[in-house]
């Protein structure tokens, strides 16, 4: 005589409860133990402005500008094929003949705490929202800073426009930069100030023109 077969659904249930308890305490295993999981982490590997340097923070159309970072190994050994995920619009890696000797490769090698320079040339606006990532091979870790922020300079005005400055005496000058999304910023500190004929006038690092004795 056949048994009929009864299904507890309750159990069922239960079992399938336990099976996702399951998945999901392995699912955080591997998120605290392992770094392959597709974290993204600064402890084992960070990005940061170059100790020395400032962020651009506008390109004339046309031009370039520099920025760099030091990419820092925080591991106690070493890591090979540490590359640049990710890069925003208008922003190209240097990857040999860097300013520093110590350019980051495309696929660089730190030695335990060991740092590279990332050489950066932007040559157009770049947004906050665009992240720039850092991965150890295979992006078993990864590092990601917004800090690059840049704008379009489509003109800069000059104040006063002309000046008449007796002898000894100083002119303050001012330059005004519109970026391509009409905003204007006072870029008077950022920009390279130069006399045309020194023997006449010279430019001081404070920004101030001042007419020489004859």
């Amino acid at each position: 005589m056949l048994t009929p077969l009864r299904l507890d659904l309750e159990e069922i249930d239960k079992k399938g409860e336990d099976m996702i308890r399951l998945l999901m305490f392995v699912f955080v295993l591997c998120f605290g133990f392992f770094t392959n999981c597709g974290r993204t982490t600064g402890n084992l590997l960070s990005i940061q402005v170059k100790d020395g340097t400032t962020l651009p923070s506008f390109v004339v159309s046309g031009n370039t500008v520099t920025a760099y970072f030091t990419v820092t190994n925080n591991t106690s050994r070493t890591q090979r094929n540490i590359y640049i995920h990710s890069i925003p619009t208008n922003v190209t890696q240097v990857t040999s003949g860097g300013t520093y000797d110590d350019t980051c490769a495309a696929q660089a090698t730190l030695t335990a705490l060991g740092q590279c320079t990332l050489q950066l040339t932007i040559s157009g606006a770049v947004s906050s929202s665009e992240k720039l990532v850092a991965c150890f091979e295979n992006a078993l870790a990864c590092v990601q800073t917004n800090a690059l922020t840049v704008q379009a300079l489509t003109s800069m005005a000059i104040t006063p426009t002309s000046a008449s400055v007796h002898i000894d005496e100083t002119q303050q000058f001012t330059a005004t930069g519109t970026f391509a999304d009409d905003s204007t910023e006072d870029i008077t500190s950022s920009v390279t100030w130069a006399s045309s004929d020194t023997n006449v006038a010279t430019i001081l690092p404070a920004l101030v023109w001042q007419r020489e004795q004859q």
